[in-house]
């Protein structure tokens, strides 16, 4: 007796091409696509890209807690985080749009890894919870932010805060009661003008270099020193008195 094992065999090389276009895709990605079991607290799957981004392989990734690979400053708001996505998913388990985190990692050689990473879940066969995600790089994005925010509110030429930086955050500083008794000190450079016309620019930019560090040498760690003008500072001290 024979059988016409056709559309099953079609059906299997199929499947296998799917698969093995998957796994070509998962594997050559370079952002880290993982697999995480919620009800486990263990990933099952990681791809191989793990090891560009955190020096790690995958299996140890696998093999490890996943707290293991995050900074100890983010644990505990990626367990909230991850624990308030999973209510979300059992209240409204066919919602569309993926969540999001951005989490510090601990790389293997101890460097701080910043990653996005994109998050969607679903229940497995067996009626758990598993967690389907993408975690891309983003430590030279954000040092770029950062180093953006730091020339936004600081003086290129003394590195003080600046002008903008004091007048929007110096309200946040005096209404807080917490700062009284309160001082302020506004003083500016003599002679800059005159030290320009005579000796040029870059002996007045060194005179204003050497005036802010003087002036930043002596604040203490809670008080701020601000370049608000061409030549003039203000220092603010928060819990200090006139004497």
């Amino acid at each position: 007796m024979q059988l016409d094992i056709t559309d099953r065999k079609m059906g299997e090389v199929a499947l296998e091409k799917s698969e093995r276009m998957y796994r070509l895709i998962t594997e050559h990605a370079f952002d880290v696509i993982w697999v995480f079991d919620v009800t486990r607290r263990t990933f099952t799957y990681v791809s191989p890209s793990v090891t560009r981004l955190l020096g790690y392989a995958p299996e140890e990734v696998v093999r490890n807690s996943f707290l293991s690979i995050l900074h100890p400053d983010d644990a505990r708001m990626v367990h909230e985080t991850l624990r308030g996505m999973v209510k979300e998913f059992i209240r409204l388990p066919k919602r569309e749009d993926a969540w999001t985190i951005e989490v510090r990692h601990v790389a293997k050689d101890g460097s701080i890894v910043w990653s996005d990473a994109t998050v969607n879940f679903r229940y497995t066969d067996e009626g758990s919870i598993e967690a389907i995600g993408v975690s891309r790089d983003i430590t030279a994005k954000n040092a770029d932010e950062e180093k953006i925010v730091h020339l936004s509110y600081h003086d290129q030429l003394t590195g003080l805060f600046n002008r903008r930086y004091y007048e929007e955050h110096q309200h946040q500083v005096i209404s807080d009661p917490a700062v009284l008794p309160f001082s302020m000190v506004v003083c500016d450079v003599n002679g800059l003008k005159l030290t320009n016309d005579v000796f040029g620019h870059q002996m007045g930019d060194r005179l204003l270099r050497s005036c802010a560090s003087i002036l930043a040498g002596s604040i203490g760690s809670d008080d701020s020193a601000y370049r608000i003008g061409g030549d003039e500072f203000i220092l603010l001290f928060p819990r200090t008195d006139e004497e």
